[in-house]
């Protein structure tokens, strides 16, 4: 006789504890099963019989089924104690992004932030003195930036996003915030004016 050979398993840890959960469940499933089972059975002996020894009788039997089930019961609550520390915490809820600004940076240098609603924006410069000009995006809440679209010459940094005019005078950037259900895309609309 040989020695059987052990193979390692693929199944990720993770795995390993969803499928022994899924496991627990679909004992629990098999227990309500029988349970009812057990019901149904009390049923149609008070139906049948007429004598109370053969009610009792049926109902003895469904108190050892009843206990065996309460025993395994603990035993699967045992085996679920085993992973409780391993499960994957809750999501918190996905908050909206309520109120997006942008502030200019410094902001003297003749740029102009124009709100049309929480996600669309425009920014004009009014004059060439500078060739780059950045600008803070806050957003409440706290959630963080990604830059979806831009032209050449535009850069985002955290919440720090940089127009470089000498590169690019005018263009729409496109910004992604939120989380989930939440996430949201922003607007920005840049131009530069010579007058």
């Amino acid at each position: 006789m040989e020695i059987p050979e052990i193979m390692s398993s693929t199944t990720t840890r993770s795995q390993a504890i969803t499928d022994i959960i899924q496991s627990v469940a679909y004992e629990q499933a098999a227990l309500a099963h029988i349970i009812n089972a057990e019901g149904e059975k009390l049923q149609k002996a008070v139906f049948l019989e007429n004598n109370s020894t053969a009610v009792l009788l049926t109902n003895n039997s469904i108190k050892k089924i009843i206990s065996a089930a309460t025993l395994l019961e603990i035993v699967l609550l045992n085996k679920l104690e085993l992973f409780k520390d391993f499960l994957c915490p809750e999501p918190e809820p996905s908050i909206p992004v309520e109120n997006v600004k942008i502030t200019i940076i410094p902001p003297d240098l003749g740029r102009v932030v124009t709100k049309k609603d929480n996600q669309h924006f425009t920014i004009g410069k009014q004059n060439a003195t500078t060739e780059a000009g950045s600008c803070l995006i806050e957003l409440a809440p706290d959630y963080p930036l990604s830059l979806v679209s831009a032209p050449i010459g535009v850069s985002l940094s955290g919440s720090i996003l940089t127009i470089d005019y000498s590169v690019v005078s005018s263009g729409q950037i496109i910004l992604t915030t939120g989380v989930d259900e939440c996430e949201m895309q922003v607007f920005i609309e840049f131009f530069q004016s010579n007058e």
